[in-house]
This record gives C-alpha cells, sequence and structure tokens, in this order.
C-alpha cells in the first residue's frame, strides 16, 4: 500500500468514527422513534464501513510489540490523526481573520501538539518493552500488574479477589485465561 492509499484510508476511518459517534449521540437526543431508528441503522452502517477499512490497515500494519497487537496499531492511527489535526489546525489559524476564531485554532492546535507527543510517548513505551502489562481483573475488576518482563505464561494473583490469571496471547493480543 503506497503513503497515499494509507493516509486516505486513515482519513476515512476519522470520518466513520466521527459519524459513528455523532449518529449515536443524536439518538439519545432524539424522542422520536422513526427517527432514532432510522439513525441508529445508519449509524450501525458506518460500523461496518469502520470494520471494512480496519480490516486493510490491519493487513498492511507490519509487525507490533508481542502482546500489543492491537493497541500498537491503535496508537499508530491515533498519532496519524493527531498530526493531521494539527496541521489542519494550523491551517485554519492562518486562514482566519477573526481573533477570537484564530485564538480558537491556536488553542486546538496547543492541544492536539500535546495529544502528539502522548501518543508518541506510548508507542516508544511499547517499542522499547516499557509498557506496563497491566490488566483488570475479569472477576472483581482490580488491576493485575504482570510487570513489564512478563511473557505468556506468566501466571499472577489478583490481590483483592485471589483469582489466577495465566497471560495468554489471542489474535496479537494479550489476554487473561483463569488458572
Amino acid at each position: 500500500m503506497n503513503d497515499t492509499d494509507q493516509k486516505n484510508l486513515i482519513n476515512t476511518l476519522n470520518l466513520e468514527y466521527g459519524a459513528t459517534y455523532r449518529y449515536a449521540l443524536q439518538t439519545t437526543r432524539f424522542n422520536h422513534p422513526r427517527a432514532v431508528a432510522l439513525i441508529e441503522g445508519v449509524r450501525r452502517n458506518e460500523a461496518d464501513h469502520i470494520a471494512l477499512v480496519m480490516k486493510r490497515l490491519e493487513a498492511e500494519a507490519g509487525p507490533a510489540p508481542e502482546g500489543f497487537k492491537s493497541l500498537f496499531l491503535h496508537l499508530k492511527l491515533n498519532l496519524v490523526f493527531e498530526y493531521e489535526a494539527v496541521k489542519f489546525y494550523g491551517q485554519y489559524y492562518r486562514e482566519t481573520e477573526d481573533p477570537v476564531v484564530r485564538e480558537t485554532f491556536r488553542e486546538l492546535m496547543k492541544a492536539e501538539g500535546g495529544h502528539v507527543r502522548v501518543f508518541e510517548a506510548l508507542i516508544q513505551e511499547l517499542e522499547e518493552g516499557r509498557f506496563p502489562k497491566v490488566f483488570l481483573c475479569p472477576l472483581c475488576g482490580w488491576e493485575i500488574d504482570f510487570s513489564t518482563d512478563a511473557s505468556t505464561g506468566t501466571i499472577n494473583r489478583c490481590e483483592k479477589c485471589g483469582a489466577r490469571y495465566e497471560l495468554t496471547i489471542v489474535e496479537g493480543d494479550f489476554t487473561l485465561k483463569a488458572v
């Protein structure tokens, strides 16, 4: 896949995510059952679009740190989105003549730049093996810390309920298996 195709797929994904959220929000605001049913149907269709685009992007994603396939892909997609947001807000900042609107875009550009740094740091932690392997206990919801050095087969016990879990990988992502 060339860079233009990848960028266009990511932009498509962002549009579909936005539409899905917008339609979900609208279904909570309207009291007309037919309108809600129709909007909900369109929202479900947008979710199908997301799945279609994600399938293509996942196929081209390349290697991810062991156990973090989905997280790594989504962090990288988030990073591309935030880079684009900074670029667009900078363009909007330069184009507007209204000082209030200009300040709005400056604030958004600054915030999105912070998001870029957050995602860059998380990706770096994953790539360097420093990202914590912490999961919520499926039984009680407490955090179970497997440490950054843990690998598949490691067993740990929940500090609150005592349940024991083995760290496993399913479809490239860490998951917990009761033991």
